[in-house]
């Protein structure tokens, strides 16, 4: 953690910063000093693709709350409205000349990173015209909250709702024999979520959306989440494409040079992200 511009050497040394807070959120800020470098180290370095004039990379606390929704776990999610609240800095260090700021600070780059998300299933519903449009919706959260299904991208009309969750096959049967009643339904599994992270925002940026997707034209794209954030545009694609889809967005807005794209295609992760 950084203050202003300040090495916080002695993570104790902070806790006078936060005269109102509770010991609950020492400790949150705490971890984050200790555990940063352990973090970053956790990231391999060919799993880490970054523009090239810098070596610190830089987000918002925006863009780095719309990050770790996205599925890369930086550090706990607590951590960015405690920093924002207090106007501090967040720096996670993986060597001297590579690191990762958050805070307020805004730069000139539109889009950041592109994060994937895999082993994403994608449920599609269409109303039988049971339920009222209102009630009908409304019933699939319900249903989905009840097992405690993550949703992770959603889109609806007054007679379908498809959504992007994560859950177990045994899951999606309970999910299945509650709303088949209500709704012709199919499942896809092998899919994966592909979010652009930045500064996206639509009155800023005409037409960056559209740039975006027309980058992915030569794939199919089964869903669409745009403008619940000024940070975050995400499809839905198949797993098949998801490293296609990756490689095509770092060719067009991250400037990653072609000798890193191989290196790309070898990672592993569950979730991964390239900045």
């Amino acid at each position: 953690l950084i203050t202003q511009s300040r090495l916080c050497k002695n993570a104790y040394d902070e806790v006078d910063f936060f005269p109102q807070i509770g010991n609950e959120y020492y400790a949150t800020v705490i971890g984050a000093v200790f555990h940063a470098d352990e973090i970053m180290t956790s990231l391999r370095s060919d799993e880490i693709c970054f523009q090239g004039m810098e070596h610190t990379r830089t987000l918002t606390y925006g863009e780095a709350e719309n990050f770790i929704d996205s599925g890369i776990a930086l550090l706990h999610p607590e951590c960015i409205p405690l920093a924002r609240t207090v106007g501090m800095a967040i720096v996670l260090i993986k060597t001297p000349e590579d690191t990762l700021r958050i805070s307020s600070e805004k730069t000139g780059t539109k889009v950041k990173a592109a994060v994937s998300r895999r082993g994403v299933v994608f449920v599609k519903l269409r109303s039988l015209g049971v339920l009222t449009s209102y009630l009908f919706i409304g019933k699939v959260f319900d249903v989905f909250e009840k097992y405690k299904v993550p949703v992770y991208l959603a889109t609806s009309s007054n007679v379908s709702v498809s959504l992007a969750v994560k859950c177990s096959n045994d899951t999606l049967r309970l999910i299945y024999r509650e709303l088949h009643k209500y709704a012709e339904i199919g499942m896809e599994t092998e899919m994966s979520v592909v979010s652009v992270i930045g500064d996206l925002n639509w009155e800023k940026h005409t037409g960056l959306e559209a740039r975006i997707i027309e980058t992915l034209k030569e794939m199919p794209v089964c869903m669409i989440s745009y403008g619940s954030s000024t940070h975050n545009l995400s499809v839905l694609v198949r797993e098949q494409d998801r490293e296609k889809a990756l490689m095509t967005l770092c060719k067009a807005f991250l400037d990653i040079p072609s000798e890193k794209f191989d290196v790309i295609k070898q990672t592993q992760l569950q979730d991964s992200f390239v900045m």
